[in-house]
């Protein structure tokens, strides 16, 4: 090849897949953009296959490595590979076009004709297409690229040719020459080094479903060359070419393309004025005649409106109205917004900001030029509603949901690696267990994770799966959608932003991050469980008191309220039932509206050491110095502790004078540690408190005060608007505790750990759990006198659908009057002989008088009495003769806690209470944290060896009302091994623990005694 001394700045790649080509690459942009950097590459493209997901990620990383980014995009048009790059900003539309487009039958070739000025297209020597026909029919070959040459004006041949006698190379050369086409370098890349191939071998097994065997390494070609290897494979024009190519390019990724959608409004009122009178109503309506209020409204609006937002207000005003006229559950409010004034007129928030000391500015600041962001929950079951209007009012091309991507984490990644190579469970299951809860890449937890770390160094078997595992992390599985986000725009988003359609939703081809930075406005829809469990509360109290509550109206601030919170009964209760939230609860001891938001705010890692000093200075009253009056009432509502943000801005402008605004850039900036700013900002605050009279001295110890709770302070409008919400609920709780446990059992499963709590917290309280009934259950639990009786379909193995088929047959014909009946009436509503054995076990038949081993006996007859005739139309021709068979107790009661997930008709610890209050034991509901001396049977057990050989246990421990688990060390464990086996009852002594927010105890002795 000719070599003209050139260098990697000459050469420009221009094919390269990042792991965005979903599971069709090795390398992720990342690597790929510090691998170019590393070579000395000025500039190089990313032509992902199909999609533009990787162009924000690579555009930004590129740029901060001062690699000039081409953006680029592969398809396959009429069976020929293309690669085209955008060659301005119409170039990048007609990109964004061309990938929404796909699989959308449109016609693309209509696209690439308008726009054929502002385009590259490429295609490569190294496809089907080229190796199918350039031997026995290159005609083929001549009229495809004539055709494609003829619709680009800038139409080029890539040469990929990784050997010197690359046949297909050599054919497109010839065919450049012959024909009089351009030609170019066009090796393509999917992972960095040669033997990274296996990092594609593994994305492709994946992709594919398919095993390896014992492929564990393996070289290729599509790696990326040295400027010594590609000019040993290129010519010299080749390389230039590529270069050519790349000046051509002067398109600008990163610009505000997104338009904010225009608010259709009355008769086209001006927005700013419709916004305003909106407003006014409301003051009106409110009888507000207040001065602070009304220049508050005033001052805002100002912003607002010099910030260009009205639309963005109308917007969120109009949604929340059509959700609430809908009876659609709305959220007090989220995040900052719940500062605005203008929001709480607007009836998007329901928290009065002036009430409860909150800022405009923390929400939106005029000196920070950015999009508000106002988040709305809504009941969940509902939360499609409200999207389906937007998509409605504004149109389904101007509206799409936000795409994420469900990337290979740690855990993920070696279960892959062991499906590919089918590998024992056991090992795989071994190294996702010894990595624990931690969220750690698989580097990070070798070098954090003691566990894990020695599992990978005790085998190289190990080893290898886990540096197997590595070459996949991170990359992207499959799209998914962001749980809350969409992005609404003035014009069609596919003239703006690449999307596509997925499953008849349309979704962005951008993250969301990247998205705010082109100017989308983004909003949140969220969905929220806990406003569907008022909504169930709500109906449950209107339909067994027939009293209509306001959830909007529900009173918060309430003596009752504070004490049940107080006493830690807070199971069900928005954002108070952690274990973790009820230790600080149980410090605090709230008294009023204020403790739930200060507890809400302080119980985060960082400011929950300020807890203990939060409940000392409340509960002693202990005298708090303030540098002045100013401090004091800032500070005082928090006795004297910085608790939020809003906080720490009127302190700087208390005492240095900024105005709100500044202040909230202060706080933002300090917030950072940048060193350099820093000085800066102290400079500047010190500056300010000295011209408001302070000493430089008293200042400076402010600023440092500050600068230590910045990363501390909570947003205090967030913290509002959520205690609200939990005050809300915890006043349901406390005058309709039935109606509520009703609603909040109805979203748990006896699967999930929080329902033998709640049911543990009902006893407390006197309610009791009943058994299902096949003549009252339905398919919710029913309130009656301090009594919740359990659905039908709480029983494992009946779906809602069998459970409503009994209700069906009940309400058409009348109640079961007896077992009799039921064995007759069954088969006329398709129930089988398996589900009658479910209703048995689980004691919903229990009503008919007879023991449950009687029961399953009879349900073992029924094919008997059918086949000889015993069963006619409506009861049995004869009465059946039924013997009575005794149940075991044992047994009855474990397979009523496998069926329903508790234990209800009986307890059998209660037998051996007396033997274990002998050793001073409880029950696993009554422990004692400070000294936890417990009994109750053993429902999981789980062995292990340690590195050293040891054996130890894991176990579950349980009173069939609560559990906790236990830990029983090598020690521990020798002494008492042969004691322990599933379902067991033994007692055990400890030392109580809370790891990861989840109680525990590490036993010091166990206790076992031979049942009678």
């Amino acid at each position: 090849m000719l070599y003209l001394n050139l260098n990697m700045n000459e050469f420009v790649y221009l094919h390269s897949y990042s792991a965005y080509s979903i599971l069709n690459s090795g390398m992720s942009v990342q690597d790929y953009v510090l691998a170019l950097k590393k070579l000395g590459v000025k500039a190089a493209g990313l032509s992902d296959l199909n999609f533009l997901y990787g162009q924000p990620q690579f555009d930004k990383l590129a740029r901060q490595n001062a690699i000039r980014p081409l953006l680029g995009l592969d398809i396959v048009f009429e069976g020929v590979l293309l690669t085209l790059y955008a060659k301005d900003e119409t170039g990048y539309r007609a990109l964004i076009n061309v990938s929404s487009s796909l699989g959308q039958n449109a016609n693309i070739e209509s696209i690439f004709r308008e726009y054929k000025a502002h385009l590259v297209a490429i295609t490569t020597s190294n496809q089907a297409f080229i190796s199918d026909h350039y031997q026995d029919n290159p005609t083929i070959i001549r009229d495809v690229l004539k055709r494609l040459a003829l619709i680009f004006d800038d139409f080029y041949l890539g040469v990929e040719s990784y050997h010197r006698d690359d046949e297909t190379a050599s054919f497109i050369r010839q065919f450049a020459q012959k024909y009089n086409y351009q030609v170019v370098a066009f090796p393509h890349v999917k992972y960095i080094n040669r033997q990274d191939a296996i990092n594609l071998e593994l994305a492709h097994a994946i992709r594919d479903d398919i095993n390896l065997e014992d492929v564990k390494t393996k070289n290729g070609d599509h790696f990326l060359y040295t400027f010594e290897q590609l000019s040993s494979l290129y010519t010299a024009l080749e390389i230039t070419t590529t270069n050519t190519i790349a000046q051509s390019i002067s398109f600008t990724f990163n610009e505000k393309r997104g338009q904010l959608l225009r608010f259709p409004t009355p008769d086209n009122i001006d927005n700013r004025l419709y916004l305003k009178d909106l407003c006014e109503q409301a003051i009106a309506q409110l009888n507000i005649d207040d001065k602070a209020y009304l220049s508050r409204m005033a001052f805002e609006l100002d912003v607002i409106d010099n910030m260009g937002y009205n639309d963005y207000f109308l917007i969120v005003h109009d949604y929340v109205k059509y959700a609430k006229s809908q009876g659609i559950l709305v959220g007090p409010g989220r995040g900052s917004a719940a500062g605005s004034l203008v929001a709480y007129l607007l009836d998007i928030t329901t928290i009065d900001p002036l009430k409860y000391d909150l800022l405009f500015e923390r929400f939106l600041n005029p000196a920070r030029q950015t999009m508000p962001d106002i988040d709305i929950d809504f009941m969940d079951v509902r939360r499609d509603e409200v999207i389906a209007y937007l998509k409605q009012k504004y149109g389904e091309t101007r509206v799409a949901n936000i795409v994420t991507f469900q990337t290979n984490a740690a855990r993920a990644s070696i279960r892959d690696i062991g499906r590919i190579y089918q590998i024992d469970g056991k090992h795989i299951n071994l190294l996702t267990k010894s990595l624990g809860t931690s969220l750690f890449d698989l580097r990070d937890a070798y070098r954090n994770i003691k566990s894990f770390k020695s599992l990978v160094d005790s085998d190289p078997f190990y080893l290898e799966i886990v540096s197997l595992s590595a070459k996949i992390e991170g990359f992207p599985r499959q799209t998914g959608m962001h749980a809350a986000g969409l992005i609404l725009n003035n014009e069609p988003l596919v003239a703006s932003l690449p999307v596509f359609n997925n499953n008849g939703v349309l979704m962005t081809q951008y993250e969301m991050a990247y998205l705010e930075e082109q100017g989308f406005l983004k909003m949140d829809i969220l969905g929220l469980t806990n406003l569907t469990m008022i909504d169930t509360c709500l109906r449950l109290i209107k339909h067994y008191h027939g009293v209509q509550l306001d959830y909007e109206k529900l009173p918060f601030d309430d003596e009752k309220v504070y004490s049940l919170i107080a006493e830690g009964k807070t199971m069900g209760i928005f954002q108070l039932e952690s274990a973790g939230m009820l230790r600080a609860i149980s410090q605090i001891k709230p008294t009023e509206f204020n403790d739930i938001v200060a507890v809400l705010a302080l119980f985060r890692p960082g400011p929950m050491e300020n807890i203990p000093t939060y409940a000392s200075r409340k509960e002693t009253g202990a005298r708090i110095d303030y540098l002045d009056e100013g401090f004091k009432q800032i500070l005082d509502p928090t006795y004297g502790i910085i608790v939020y943000q809003e906080q720490i801005m009127q302190i700087v402008r208390h005492m240095a004078g900024f105005s709100y605004a500044e202040a909230d850039m202060f706080r933002r900036a300090i917030s950072k540690k940048d060193e350099k700013k820093l000085i800066k900002l102290e400079k500047d605050f010190l500056k300010g408190a000295s011209a408001q009279g302070y000493t430089i001295s008293a200042a400076k110890k402010v600023f440092e005060d500050i600068h230590k709770f910045a990363d501390y302070g909570f947003n205090k409008s967030h913290s509002v608007a959520y205690a609200k919400l939990a005050c809300q609920m915890a006043y349901l709780k406390v005058y309709y505790p039935l109606e509520f446990y009703a609603a909040i059992l109805d979203k748990a499963t006896s699967n999930d750990t929080k329902f033998p709590k709640i049911v543990s917290e009902m006893k407390q309280r006197g309610i009791k759990l009943l058994l299902p009934s096949i003549n009252q259950s339905g398919t919710a639990f029913v309130p009656t006198a301090k009594q919740l009786r359990l659905p039908l379909n709480m029983i494992k193995g009946i779906s809602s659908d069998k459970a409503n088929r009994f209700i069906e047959e009940r309400q058409k014909n009348g109640p079961f009057k007896s077992l009799e009946n039921l064995l007759t009436r069954a088969h006329h509503f398709d129930v089988s002989k398996s589900d009658l054995r479910l209703l048995v076990e689980a004691g919903a038949l229990d009503e008919f008088g007879y023991s449950r081993k009687t029961m399953l006996q009879q349900v073992e007859n029924l094919d008997f009495y059918q086949n000889y005739g015993l069963i006619e139309e409506n009861s049995f021709l004869s009465p059946m003769m039924i013997e009575e068979l005794s149940d075991d107790n044992s047994m009855k009661i474990s397979r009523e806690v496998e069926l329903l997930g508790i234990a209800i008709s009986d307890n059998p610890i209660h037998y051996v209470a007396d033997k274990f209050k002998a050793y001073h034991l409880t029950t696993v509901s009554e422990i004692d944290t400070n000294n936890p001396r417990i009994y109750g049977y053993i429902k999981a057990l789980k062995t292990i060896k340690t590195k050293k050989g040891d054996q130890m246990a894991f176990l579950t421990l349980s009173d069939y009302d609560m559990e906790i688990e236990v830990t029983l060390f090598p020690s521990v464990y020798a002494q008492c091994f042969s004691q322990l086996s599933q379902n067991k009852i033994i007692g055990l002594t400890g030392a109580y623990q809370i790891r990861d927010e989840r109680p525990q105890i590490v036993a010091t002795q166990i206790y076992s005694i031979e049942e009678e």
